[in-house]
Protein backbone atom coordinates (compact mmCIF):
# COMPACT_ATOMS: atom_id res chain seq x y z
CA UNK A 1 0.00 0.00 0.00
CA UNK A 2 1.52 3.31 -1.06
CA UNK A 3 0.89 6.50 0.87
CA UNK A 4 1.51 10.22 0.97
CA UNK A 5 4.48 10.58 3.29
CA UNK A 6 7.44 8.29 3.84
CA UNK A 7 5.89 4.84 4.19
CA UNK A 8 4.77 1.77 2.24
CA UNK A 9 2.68 -0.87 4.03
CA UNK A 10 2.01 -4.56 3.48
CA UNK A 11 -1.03 -6.26 5.01
CA UNK A 12 -1.10 -9.98 5.85
CA UNK A 13 -4.75 -11.06 6.20
CA UNK A 14 -3.83 -14.50 7.57
CA UNK A 15 -2.44 -13.19 10.89
CA UNK A 16 -3.59 -10.28 10.55
CA UNK A 17 -0.40 -8.24 10.42
CA UNK A 18 0.69 -4.88 9.02
CA UNK A 19 4.33 -4.30 8.12
CA UNK A 20 5.65 -0.78 7.75
CA UNK A 21 8.52 -0.15 5.30
CA UNK A 22 10.09 3.21 6.08
CA UNK A 23 11.24 5.00 2.93
CA UNK A 24 12.82 8.00 4.64
CA UNK A 25 16.23 6.91 3.42
CA UNK A 26 15.17 8.48 0.11
CA UNK A 27 15.70 11.84 1.81
CA UNK A 28 19.43 11.31 1.34
CA UNK A 29 18.88 11.05 -2.41
CA UNK A 30 15.96 13.37 -3.10
CA UNK A 31 16.16 15.73 -0.08
CA UNK A 32 12.39 15.48 0.25
CA UNK A 33 9.77 13.20 1.82
CA UNK A 34 8.49 10.78 -0.86
CA UNK A 35 4.82 10.21 -1.73
CA UNK A 36 4.02 6.98 -3.54
CA UNK A 37 1.65 7.30 -6.52
CA UNK A 38 2.13 3.77 -7.94
CA UNK A 39 3.63 0.50 -6.75
CA UNK A 40 4.32 -2.83 -8.45
CA UNK A 41 6.26 -5.98 -7.51
CA UNK A 42 7.84 -7.74 -10.50
CA UNK A 43 8.64 -11.44 -10.93
CA UNK A 44 12.07 -11.00 -9.31
CA UNK A 45 10.48 -9.60 -6.13
CA UNK A 46 11.70 -6.06 -6.76
CA UNK A 47 9.25 -3.24 -6.01
CA UNK A 48 8.88 -0.46 -8.58
CA UNK A 49 7.83 2.74 -6.81
CA UNK A 50 6.36 5.71 -8.59
CA UNK A 51 7.26 8.69 -6.42
CA UNK A 52 5.44 11.95 -7.08
CA UNK A 53 7.85 14.38 -8.76
CA UNK A 54 10.80 12.11 -7.88
CA UNK A 55 10.92 9.49 -10.60
CA UNK A 56 11.13 5.71 -10.36
CA UNK A 57 13.27 4.14 -7.62
CA UNK A 58 13.42 0.39 -6.97
CA UNK A 59 13.04 -1.14 -3.52
CA UNK A 60 14.13 -4.53 -2.17
CA UNK A 61 11.66 -5.13 0.67
CA UNK A 62 13.46 -8.25 1.91
CA UNK A 63 16.75 -6.39 2.26
CA UNK A 64 14.96 -3.14 3.17
CA UNK A 65 17.10 -1.12 0.81
CA UNK A 66 16.87 0.68 -2.50
CA UNK A 67 18.38 -0.93 -5.58
CA UNK A 68 20.18 1.32 -8.03
CA UNK A 69 19.41 0.62 -11.68
CA UNK A 70 21.20 2.21 -14.61
CA UNK A 71 19.00 4.23 -16.98
CA UNK A 72 19.81 4.93 -20.59
CA UNK A 73 19.35 8.46 -21.95
CA UNK A 74 15.84 7.80 -23.27
CA UNK A 75 14.60 6.57 -19.88
CA UNK A 76 16.06 9.64 -18.14
CA UNK A 77 14.38 11.96 -20.62
CA UNK A 78 10.98 10.32 -20.12
CA UNK A 79 11.16 10.39 -16.32
CA UNK A 80 12.37 14.00 -16.28
CA UNK A 81 9.54 15.16 -18.53
CA UNK A 82 6.75 13.54 -16.48
CA UNK A 83 5.55 14.29 -12.94
CA UNK A 84 3.37 11.52 -11.51
CA UNK A 85 3.51 7.85 -12.47
CA UNK A 86 -0.08 6.58 -12.70
CA UNK A 87 0.34 2.87 -13.38
CA UNK A 88 3.10 0.21 -13.43
CA UNK A 89 2.38 -3.22 -14.91
CA UNK A 90 4.57 -6.14 -15.98
CA UNK A 91 3.30 -7.84 -19.16
CA UNK A 92 4.21 -11.46 -18.49
CA UNK A 93 3.82 -12.63 -22.10
CA UNK A 94 6.62 -10.27 -23.21
CA UNK A 95 8.53 -9.55 -20.00
CA UNK A 96 8.10 -5.82 -20.59
CA UNK A 97 7.10 -3.23 -18.03
CA UNK A 98 4.32 -0.82 -19.03
CA UNK A 99 4.27 2.56 -17.31
CA UNK A 100 1.70 5.33 -17.67
CA UNK A 101 1.69 8.85 -16.27
CA UNK A 102 -1.01 11.08 -14.85
CA UNK A 103 -3.21 12.68 -17.53
CA UNK A 104 -1.31 10.90 -20.31
CA UNK A 105 -2.63 8.82 -23.20
CA UNK A 106 0.75 7.15 -23.84
CA UNK A 107 2.03 3.81 -22.53
CA UNK A 108 5.82 3.72 -22.16
CA UNK A 109 7.30 0.25 -22.57
CA UNK A 110 10.53 -0.68 -20.76
CA UNK A 111 12.68 -3.78 -20.28
CA UNK A 112 14.82 -4.55 -17.23
CA UNK A 113 18.01 -6.39 -18.15
CA UNK A 114 20.09 -7.10 -15.07
CA UNK A 115 20.59 -3.74 -13.37
CA UNK A 116 19.80 -1.75 -16.51
CA UNK A 117 16.41 -0.29 -17.42
CA UNK A 118 15.97 0.28 -21.14
CA UNK A 119 13.31 2.10 -23.12
CA UNK A 120 11.69 -0.09 -25.80
CA UNK A 121 8.86 1.90 -27.37
CA UNK A 122 5.71 3.85 -26.66
CA UNK A 123 2.06 3.11 -27.42
CA UNK A 124 0.01 6.18 -28.32
CA UNK A 125 -3.71 5.39 -28.12
CA UNK A 126 -4.62 8.64 -29.88
CA UNK A 127 -3.66 6.92 -33.16
CA UNK A 128 -6.15 4.08 -32.73
CA UNK A 129 -9.26 4.21 -34.89
CA UNK A 130 -12.49 4.12 -32.87
CA UNK A 131 -14.81 4.06 -35.86
CA UNK A 132 -18.09 5.92 -35.65
CA UNK A 133 -17.16 7.28 -32.22
CA UNK A 134 -14.16 9.17 -33.64
CA UNK A 135 -16.00 12.50 -33.95
CA UNK A 136 -17.64 12.27 -30.52
CA UNK A 137 -14.60 11.88 -28.27
CA UNK A 138 -11.33 13.75 -28.05
CA UNK A 139 -8.37 11.39 -27.98
CA UNK A 140 -6.18 14.09 -26.45
CA UNK A 141 -8.25 13.88 -23.25
CA UNK A 142 -8.10 10.08 -23.19
CA UNK A 143 -5.77 9.31 -20.29
CA UNK A 144 -5.12 5.69 -19.23
CA UNK A 145 -6.72 4.51 -15.99
CA UNK A 146 -6.22 0.73 -15.83
CA UNK A 147 -4.25 -2.14 -17.45
CA UNK A 148 -4.92 -5.89 -17.21
CA UNK A 149 -3.25 -8.86 -18.93
CA UNK A 150 -5.57 -11.86 -19.15
CA UNK A 151 -4.63 -15.54 -19.15
CA UNK A 152 -4.53 -15.61 -22.97
CA UNK A 153 -1.95 -12.82 -23.05
CA UNK A 154 -4.39 -10.16 -24.24
CA UNK A 155 -3.79 -6.77 -22.64
CA UNK A 156 -6.86 -4.68 -21.76
CA UNK A 157 -6.35 -0.92 -21.50
CA UNK A 158 -8.94 1.14 -19.65
CA UNK A 159 -9.06 4.86 -20.43
CA UNK A 160 -11.13 7.93 -19.69
CA UNK A 161 -13.08 7.36 -22.91
CA UNK A 162 -13.46 3.61 -23.18
CA UNK A 163 -11.68 0.27 -23.47
CA UNK A 164 -8.96 -1.00 -25.80
CA UNK A 165 -7.43 -4.46 -26.15
CA UNK A 166 -4.06 -5.60 -27.51
CA UNK A 167 -3.96 -9.08 -29.02
CA UNK A 168 -1.05 -11.53 -29.28
CA UNK A 169 0.09 -9.81 -32.49
CA UNK A 170 0.48 -6.49 -30.62
CA UNK A 171 -2.45 -5.02 -32.55
CA UNK A 172 -4.59 -2.67 -30.44
CA UNK A 173 -8.29 -2.23 -31.11
CA UNK A 174 -11.07 -0.19 -29.55
CA UNK A 175 -13.89 -2.19 -27.89
CA UNK A 176 -17.13 -0.78 -29.36
CA UNK A 177 -19.72 0.59 -26.95
CA UNK A 178 -17.27 1.35 -24.13
CA UNK A 179 -17.37 5.14 -24.21
CA UNK A 180 -17.29 5.83 -20.46
CA UNK A 181 -14.35 6.15 -18.09
CA UNK A 182 -13.03 2.68 -17.19
CA UNK A 183 -12.33 2.48 -13.45
CA UNK A 184 -11.36 -1.21 -13.09
CA UNK A 185 -10.86 -4.43 -15.09
CA UNK A 186 -10.83 -7.99 -13.75
CA UNK A 187 -10.78 -11.53 -15.14
CA UNK A 188 -13.04 -14.15 -13.56
CA UNK A 189 -12.11 -17.80 -13.01
CA UNK A 190 -14.02 -18.80 -16.15
CA UNK A 191 -12.03 -16.35 -18.29
CA UNK A 192 -14.66 -13.62 -18.65
CA UNK A 193 -13.47 -10.01 -18.51
CA UNK A 194 -15.40 -7.74 -16.14
CA UNK A 195 -15.31 -4.01 -16.72
CA UNK A 196 -16.26 -1.28 -14.23
CA UNK A 197 -17.04 2.18 -15.53
CA UNK A 198 -17.93 5.57 -14.10
CA UNK A 199 -21.48 5.47 -15.51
Amino acid sequence: IGSYGSTVYTVNFHKPDIINYDLRQTNNTFEAVPSVSAIYQDNSGLFWLGLIRMGLPFYNAQGKKFVKLTYNKEVNNILNQQINIRYIKEIKSTGAIWITFENSYIVYVFKKQGNTLKYVRQIDITHIDIGIFQSQYKHTENSISFILEDRKGYVWIGTQNGLYVMDNNSEINYVPGTTKRITSISESNDGNIWIASSD
